[in-house]
């Protein structure tokens, strides 16, 4: 029997470049069950919000976009919760209070369903009080899948403005010394707008009265607004709607679903899911480079920022005794825009055997990248959900080293893949150690196929 199902996500399927991993997977997903006769039985409806502005960005409207391989596509235009949800932070009370954004899926249901799920992978671009609309259809499930903490955190990292990991952190009220959550709604839209190049004229006076909101707020800051106050109430109004009405929290890995947990999220909703890849479609779990090889070769790939973990490998490779370094060839996957970083990583040319850099890369350029490394470095400082580099590292036969921060820990058991000390001892000991980096495909997960994790939603969209 065939199952319709509405997917929501805030990137448009053709803007995906700034939507991030989950918008690649959106994309992924609805491609592969197009172009596989035997997903002939899943039809999937996608809509998106918060995006698309128009002059008058009062008019809160569903259009129709071309549709994307078989499926049909739309988008709210002119949402009222711009996305992404950083960009939201200063009007967070309207994903608390919504009833716009409600009334049009509301109507949107109502004119092309039936649909027998509702898969929401984000809340940004509309609020999670849509999930109050299982009172109205109580025939159809509601899903939620956590690829970020949103949730819980308006910045959806878990990561503050002071570079530092939320959960360790002593202070419990950082949000108000975190987020700016002073910049009107109105400014927002004109500039988010202006850089997407689309065209968004607004009178001089809006501009001059939203200066004068500005100053206002900063003036009374302190007696008219409390941001913890608004953070709070907008923590627990997303909790409470998932408890009450969602049919199933997806987590895209285990570490997710215990944060999850921990910030109130009840245990039953929870559902570990491992997102499909691509890229699992060729593993093979064993070394693409001679794990003997005279040169030790690492390989960090992906952002450049300090949540990531690069700035602590920099250092630890810095740290490394020129005498070991000489046996050792760093290459970078990296955009780097830092001119002090950049100088630091051409300092180590004098002290390393080789140091190559990637000005960024594609997927066709893995081949070169790869060549002849036999270890990767993800050692992210945030709880970095599931990283895709790790997942294409290892899908690629690379072993990676990674923190115990985030999902990318769970891709392999092997505790020596786990840094427990400071990252360059981790490094040496593997170095001096190859036979670790054989034994690293014993302790594998397998990673997950399109198909598998179509299977796995299909069993979860029917018995949950």
């Amino acid at each position: 029997m065939k199952k319709r199902v509405l997917l929501y996500n805030w990137t448009p399927l053709e803007q995906i470049k700034f939507g991030g991993g989950v918008a690649v997977y959106v994309r992924n997903l609805m491609q592969y069950a197009a172009q596989n006769k035997d997903m002939e039985n899943i039809e999937f409806v996608f809509l998106s919000s918060g995006f698309y502005y128009d002059s008058d960005h009062t008019n809160v409207y569903i259009r129709k976009e071309p549709n994307f391989m078989s499926y049909e596509n739309y988008t709210i235009v002119n949402s009222p919760i711009i996305a992404p949800l950083a960009l939201s932070i200063s009007t967070l009370s309207r994903t608390i209070s919504d009833s716009i954004l409600t009334h049009e899926i509301d109507e949107f249901i109502r004119l092309h369903g039936p649909f027998d799920v509702i898969h929401f992978q984000s809340f940004e671009g509309i609020s999670s009080s849509v999930l109050k609309l299982k009172e109205k259809y109580k025939s159809i499930k509601f899903f939620h899948s956590i690829h970020d903490y949103g949730i819980i955190c308006p910045d959806i990292r878990l990561w503050t403005k002071h570079q530092e990991n939320c959960l360790y952190s002593k202070n419990k009220f950082i949000c108000k010394n975190c987020v700016n959550s002073n910049i009107p709604f109105t400014i927002r839209v004109v500039s988010e707008a202006s850089s997407r190049s689309y065209e968004y004229k607004v009178p001089y006076y809006v501009w001059v009265w939203n200066k004068l909101i500005k100053k206002t707020r900063r003036l009374f800051h302190k007696y008219i607004y409390s941001p913890n106050t608004i953070y709070s109430k907008y923590r627990c109004n997303n909790i409470n709607n998932i408890n009450k009405y969602s049919d199933g929290e997806l987590c895209v890995s285990k570490r997710v679903a215990e944060i999850a947990k921990s910030n109130g999220v009840n245990p039953e909703k929870i559902i570990v899911d491992y997102i499909g890849t691509l890229a699992a479609e060729k593993a093979q779990y064993r070394c693409l480079n001679n794990p003997y090889s005279k040169y030790f070769t690492l390989l960090y790939m992906g952002y450049a920022a300090i949540e990531k973990g690069f700035y602590e490998y920099i250092e630890a490779i810095e740290r490394i005794p020129e005498e070991e370094a000489k046996l050792i060839n760093l290459v970078f996957a990296s955009k780097i825009y830092d001119n002090d970083l950049i100088n630091r990583i051409e300092a180590l040319k004098s002290k390393y055997h080789n140091v190559k850099l990637f000005d960024g890369y594609k997927h066709t350029d893995f081949p070169v990248i790869f060549e002849q490394v036999n270890m990767g470095i993800c050692p992210p400082l945030w709880e970095d959900n599931l990283p895709q580099v790790a997942i294409e590292m290892v899908a690629n036969g690379i072993p990676v080293l990674t923190s115990k921060n985030g999902g990318a820990q769970e891709l392999n058991n092997h505790p020596d893949f786990k840094c427990n000390n400071h990252l360059e001892v981790n490094i040496l000991n593997i170095m001096h150690n190859r036979d670790l980096l054989e034994s690293y495909w014993n302790y594998s997960n397998k990673l997950t196929t399109m198909e598998k994790h179509i299977s796995n939603l299909l069993n979860i969209w029917t018995n949950s």
